[in-house]
C-alpha cells in the first residue's frame, strides 16, 4: 500500500469503528480496543522492522505485542487483572525487558539490550511474586534490600560485554 494512504485510510477505519459504536451495534470495550489497537500497531511495526535491514521497529513492535498478550490473559481470565494501580508499572517491566530480548537476538547489535532485558525482568519479578502471593511481603522486602546489587553488577557485566564486543568488530 502507498504510505500516502495509509493514514487517510487509517483515519476513516478508525472513525467507522468508533461510529458504529456510537450506535451500539457493535460493543467494543476500552480493554477489547486496546488489545486489537496494541496488536495492530505491534504487527505493524514488525512488518516494517522485517522489510528493513536494521530492524528498526522491532523493540517496539514487540513491546506493544507482548502488552497486547498480557491485556487479553487479563480480559480471558487466565492472568488475574491487578486491583491496584502500583501493579501497572511492574508489570510493563515484564513485556518491556521481553522485546529487548527479542531485539537482540534478531539484530545482535548491542548486548546493552539483553542487560537491560535482564534487569527489567529481575526488578518486575519480586513485586509480582509478592502480588500474586507466592512469597510474603516480608521475604520479597528481605530479598530486595540484600539483593538490589545485583542490578549493578548486571548492568555493569552487561556494559562491559557490550564494549568487549564492539572493541572487538
Amino acid at each position: 500500500m502507498n504510505k500516502s494512504y495509509f493514514f487517510p485510510l487509517a483515519l476513516i477505519a478508525v472513525g467507522t469503528i468508533l461510529l458504529v459504536n456510537q450506535f451500539d451495534l457493535l460493543n467494543f470495550t476500552l480493554p477489547y480496543l486496546l488489545i486489537v489497537g496494541f496488536a495492530i500497531l505491534g504487527v505493524l511495526l514488525i512488518r516494517k522492522a522485517f522489510l528493513t535491514p536494521s530492524r528498526k521497529g522491532l523493540l517496539g513492535g514487540s513491546f506493544f505485542i507482548l502488552i497486547a498478550s498480557l491485556l487479553l490473559m487479563m480480559d480471558l481470565g487466565i492472568m488475574p487483572i491487578p486491583s491496584q494501580d502500583a501493579m501497572i508499572f511492574p508489570m510493563l517491566l515484564i513485556p518491556l525487558g521481553l522485546s529487548n530480548l527479542i531485539y537482540y537476538a534478531f539484530t545482535r547489535s548491542s548486548f546493552s539490550n539483553v542487560t537491560f532485558g535482564v534487569i527489567f525482568i529481575l526488578a518486575a519479578l519480586p513485586v509480582l511474586f509478592f502480588y500474586y502471593s507466592s512469597i510474603p511481603f516480608w521475604e520479597v522486602s528481605d530479598i530486595v534490600s540484600t539483593y538490589w546489587p545485583v542490578l549493578l553488577i548486571t548492568a555493569g557485566l552487561g556494559f562491559l560485554i557490550d564494549g568487549m564486543l564492539k572493541k572487538a568488530k
